[in-house]
């Protein structure tokens, strides 16, 4: 080829590469979607709050110090080059989300849920970068029932 039609067939050929990647919008990359690991999918889990708004604190003295429950945890897996998590808890009987929390990467979340109740949850990796939102697989959990109106605290993180 000669330099005169080089150059021509060199920008159509790049132009065709470009309009290859567009979508509608312009660039847009992919980012993977979190796996979510813990708890498995059906998983009970203990109501670990105390009461509702009537509970009332005893009077009587506390007996021996006993260790502190640690809180229940909605995780996923990390994923690279993911500038936050959004996390969505819906309740399982009506689809009611109840529960929307931005996380993150390397930080932790606390949630209050009721107790006595079946929840959905997913989390999406929100990239850095111009990708839309990847969504995970919905798992379900329930919170076994307690005392009335007792809530309990999940802590959402990525692991």
């Amino acid at each position: 080829m000669t330099r005169s039609v080089w150059i021509p067939a060199v920008a159509i050929l790049g132009t065709l590469a470009l309009a290859a990647c567009q979508g509608p919008v312009g660039l847009v990359s992919r980012i993977e979607a979190p796996r979510l690991v813990s708890p498995p999918s059906g998983a009970r889990m203990l109501c670990l709050g105390a009461g509702g708004a009537g509970a009332r604190p005893s009077q009587e003295p506390s007996p021996a110090p006993t260790p502190t429950p640690q809180p229940n945890e909605l995780a996923w897996t990390n994923v690279r080059g993911v500038g936050y998590y959004q996390v969505e808890i819906y309740r399982a009987a009506d689809a009611r989300l109840v529960v929307t929390r931005r996380v993150d990467p390397g930080d932790a979340q606390e949630i209050r849920l009721e107790c006595g109740a079946d929840y959905q949850w997913r989390v999406a990796a929100v990239a850095e970068y111009p990708a839309d939102p990847a969504w995970s697989d919905v798992w379900l959990f329930t919170i076994e029932a307690s005392s009335a109106g007792a809530t309990t605290f999940m802590v959402a993180r990525a692991r």
